[in-house]
């Protein structure tokens, strides 16, 4: 465990989705020294930081480095070594490890068997341990499932803490068998629902809640169902560590999931199709939101989130066509918006640093392989998260593969109705 200087900061403030929790969460700014007899007390009795029970303070220097809501440089190395799939640049690596560990504090009992089995799994990921030491994150994951699948929610806290379980569960899936990806979402999402008005307005919820949020609406998205929960925002851009400045595009998306679910359910009529055009023209006149992102980002991050969030209003108005046009009626439209999302992929990866490419933007380039025949392949392999599994790559080549069957036997079927009919796959943000 690492001792070093602590912020004293200003008075707690308590968060309203910490109602009940452990450890209320509190803002911390300036260094003080903190002893070692503070630690193993569980609180610091001059720092207005609420004690923590002693075994509470043993579980959480069992799942983290260092000292709670605190980032030591090396612990933040420690911590990106394993995650850095998970946010776009290591400016995001402090609130999203903070965001955890608010989780954990907010319902140990949940979130506790999770971590560990997600830490386990990344550290085969990235080779840092060879896979037969998967074991026991295996059992440690259907136990968290076990956990999932039987608690119910009492308060916000918690509600908190069960998204973050089902993000971690997904996860965990995502890098082993991508099975089940689509339902533990969903089910972490539903549970969290009746308190989701009280967690969106907190900002310290963002890098658990938009992450699970983005992940389910783009799912609905390509599978023809319903995100769970609509975007809310507590202010006019958020800027998330998967979803980038995409956030406002976030309650489009799910509007264009639910024109989506009425046009297969057959009624999408005159009020519908009006819909749909109200929504193409929401998605061509938006642009990224004017956000001076490089003075709190670092140069890479800031071309990342611009080249993403261009492709990700082209992705949405490639699927808004195939919500309307089946396959083999207005293909060059399709063709045409495929052709832009690998332009922009192409000149945005061009101003990376070191032949980078850009990340997390896994959904447009699954859109345009579904139009492109001649699509580059040797782009999947520019996406880290996704080339991290496996399984998950061998599901999506194989969905590709079936829809371009299908095309070539001249079938003139809506997108949707042929994903319920294919192989099930999983597709990364």
């Amino acid at each position: 465990m690492y001792i070093r200087d602590r912020r004293p900061g200003r008075r707690p403030i308590a968060r309203q989705f910490q109602s009940g929790a452990a450890l209320e969460v509190f803002e911390v700014s300036t260094p003080r020294k903190k002893s070692k007899q503070d630690v193993r007390a569980g609180g610091v009795s001059s720092s207005g930081t609420p004690p923590v029970a002693p075994d509470l303070l043993a579980q959480f220097q069992d799942l983290f480095d260092g000292i709670p809501f605190e980032h030591n440089p090396e612990d933040l190395r420690n911590f990106l070594a394993l995650y850095d799939l998970y946010v776009i640049g290591p400016t995001f690596a402090p609130s999203f490890r903070s965001a955890f560990q608010r989780a954990f504090f907010s319902g140990p009992d949940l979130v506790r068997d999770t971590y560990p089995a997600v830490q386990a799994v990344m550290r085969v990921a990235r080779q840092l341990a060879p896979k037969p030491q998967l074991g026991d994150g295996v059992v440690r994951s259907a136990s968290a499932m076990e956990t999932l699948r039987t608690t119910i929610v009492k308060d916000a806290g918690e509600a908190f803490s069960i998204v973050a379980l089902g993000q971690c569960l997904a996860a965990f899936d995502l890098m082993t068998s991508a099975s089940g990806v689509d339902l533990i979402l969903q089910y972490s999402l539903s549970s969290a629902l009746p308190f989701y008005d009280n967690l969106s307005t907190d900002p310290y919820t963002d890098p658990v809640l938009i992450t699970s949020i983005f992940w389910n609406t783009i799912l609905s998205l390509i599978k023809g169902k319903m995100p769970v929960i609509r975007y809310q925002a507590h202010k006019p851009c958020v800027v998330d560590r998967i979803a980038g400045i995409c956030t406002p595009l976030l309650p489009i998306l799910h509007d264009l999931c639910r024109a989506n679910v009425k046009a297969r359910s057959g009624t999408l009529h005159d009020e519908g199709k009006a819909r749909l055009k109200a929504i193409e023209y929401e998605l061509t006149r938006w642009t990224p939101p004017c956000i001076q992102l490089e003075s709190s980002y670092t140069a890479d991050e800031a071309v990342i989130m611009k080249g993403q969030a261009v492709l990700y209003r082209s992705a949405a108005l490639l699927v808004l066509h195939r919500i309307d046009h089946p396959f083999s009626q207005h293909d060059g439209v399709a063709r045409a918006l495929a052709d832009t999302i690998l332009v922009d992929f192409k000149s945005h990866s061009q101003l990376l640093n070191n032949d980078g490419s850009l990340q997390h933007v896994s959904f447009p380039l699954l859109m345009a392989a579904l139009e492109l025949e001649d699509f580059p392949h040797s782009l999947w392999e520019t996406q880290g998260l996704l080339n991290a599994t496996q399984a998950c790559k061998e599901q999506l080549h194989a969905f590709i593969a079936y829809i371009w069957t299908e095309r070539r036997s001249g079938s003139a079927r809506f997108l949707s109705d042929i994903v319920e009919n294919g192989p099930d796959f999983v597709i990364t943000p």
